[in-house]
């Protein structure tokens, strides 16, 4: 976020979706949540799983997304995409926008343009750079 303070234009706007932590949830629970899905597709299958582990002392979640590529009379091939993001909940995020000189425009809880409830898991929210 400093990153993009520093980038944006003065009164620049920045749309963003974020995670928001869900203090119920499974993944918070136990701290690791697990998704599997094949999908089918022309002569082969494609094998989807998601590993994610709640780091609570760091506010962090960490993803392992694995992706097998199982075409029929072929090489096996896998891919592994890693990745770290925020966990943080809906309040603490507005206050990170505003310490990093960010005014809220608008905020929704999803894709149809929701009003926040902080139920959905994400933020979907523009924000506009004040200096």
């Amino acid at each position: 976020l400093k990153q993009i303070e520093k980038n944006l234009m003065p009164d620049g706007y920045l749309a963003a979706e974020v995670f928001l932590l869900q203090p119920e949830s499974e993944l918070v629970r136990n701290q690791k949540s697990f998704q599997f899905q094949i999908i089918e597709y022309g002569q082969g299958r494609l094998i989807k799983e998601i590993k994610r582990n709640y780091i609570p002392e760091k506010s962090i979640i960490h993803v392992n997304e694995q992706y097998r590529l199982r075409p029929q009379n072929k090489d096996n091939r896998d891919y592994i995409n890693q990745y770290k993001i925020a966990a943080l909940p809906h309040e603490q995020w507005l206050e990170l926008f505003t310490q990093r000189n960010f005014k809220i425009i608008e905020q929704f809880d999803s894709y149809e343009l929701s009003p926040v409830t902080g139920n959905s898991g994400k933020l979907l929210i523009t924000l506009q750079k004040t200096q």
